[in-house]
C-alpha cells in the first residue's frame, strides 16, 4: 500500500481592501511596482523559498474580475465586509485540515525576499509541532509592539491604530507581517474568532488577527518571535510616499 503524499503548506494573503490610503482606484496589491503588481513580490519570494506551497488570496468580490485578471492562484477567498484581518484569515479556515502548515503575508510584504524567507522558513521547520512563528525587528516609531512574558512569548501586541501609541516609547519589537504556523491550530482558530473577549480592537471595533499570538500563549503554545534584519527601506507600504521609497529603493538596485 503506497504512503499518502506528504501535505503542503498554504500561503494566505489577506487582500480585501480598496486600496484608499495609497490613493489608488484598484486594490493596494495590484498597484504596480516598476510594472508589477505589488503583491507579485511576496508570492514570488514564497514560491521560490517552498516551490510547492499553495496560495489563497483573500480579496473584495467588486474586484473579483481584476484579480482573476491579474494572477493565478489555487484558491480566491471572499471577504464580503470589511471585518478586519481575523475576519479575512478565518475564510480560509475550511482550507486548512488539508495542509500541513498555514502561511500568514500581508500583501505588501514587499521586503521579503527569497533567500530571507528560506531562512525564516529553515527556523520554523526546527520547532516542535504545534507551534507559530513570527518574524520580528525593532522599530522606532512602530506600528505594533510585541510584548513577551518571562518565557520569552508574545503576552500582549499593542497597536497604534488601536490608540496603544502612548505605551510604545522607544525601540518597539515588530512584527513584519509575516506569520508561520501548524494548521493543526485550526480548533484554537475557531475558538479564538468565537471568544468576544479576545482582539476586539478598541478603536477600529474590529477583530484583529495579532492577538491571536496572545491567546495561543494563554493556551500553552510558543509563540517566540524571530528577530531578523532586513534590506528594503520600507516594512509596509500605505502611502504614496512609502510607495516611491520603495520603487527608489528598486532603481538603485538594477
Amino acid at each position: 500500500m503506497s504512503a499518502s503524499p506528504a501535505k503542503k503548506n498554504l500561503l494566505v494573503i489577506p487582500a480585501a481592501g480598496s486600496g484608499s490610503r495609497l490613493g489608488s482606484e484598484i486594490p493596494k496589491p495590484l498597484v504596480k511596482i516598476l510594472g508589477k503588481p505589488m503583491i507579485h513580490y511576496a508570492l514570488d519570494s514564497w514560491r521560490e523559498a517552498d516551490p510547492n506551497c499553495e496560495v489563497a488570496v483573500v480579496i473584495n468580490p467588486n474586484f473579483e474580475g481584476l484579480w482573476l485578471k491579474s494572477i493565478s492562484v489555487q484558491h480566491y477567498l471572499i471577504q464580503e465586509r470589511a471585518l478586519g484581518m481575523g475576519d479575512a484569515i478565518s475564510k480560509s479556515l475550511p482550507l486548512w485540515s488539508q495542509y500541513e502548515n498555514i502561511f500568514i503575508a500581508w500583501a505588501d510584504t514587499v521586503w521579503l525576499e527569497a533567500n530571507l524567507a528560506k531562512e525564516i522558513l529553515e527556523v520554523f521547520k526546527k520547532q516542535a509541532s504545534p507551534s507559530f512563528l513570527v518574524p520580528a525587528t525593532k522599530n522606532d516609531p512602530a506600528y505594533i509592539s510585541l510584548r513577551l512574558n518571562s518565557e520569552g512569548n508574545v503576552m500582549q501586541v499593542l497597536e497604534r491604530r488601536e490608540g496603544d501609541g502612548p505605551e510604545m516609547n522607544g525601540q518597539c519589537l515588530s512584527d513584519l507581517g509575516v506569520f508561520l504556523f501548524s494548521a493543526s491550530l485550526q480548533a484554537l482558530y475557531r475558538d479564538y474568532m468565537d471568544d468576544t473577549s479576545w482582539g476586539i480592537g478598541s478603536s477600529t471595533k474590529e477583530k484583529n488577527f495579532l492577538a491571536f499570538m496572545s491567546y495561543l500563549t494563554k493556551h500553552k503554545i510558543s509563540v517566540r518571535p524571530y528577530e531578523v534584519k532586513i534590506s528594503t527601506p520600507v516594512v509596509g507600504i500605505n502611502t504614496p510616499a512609502e510607495l516611491k521609497t520603495f520603487e527608489d529603493y528598486l532603481n538603485e538596485r538594477i
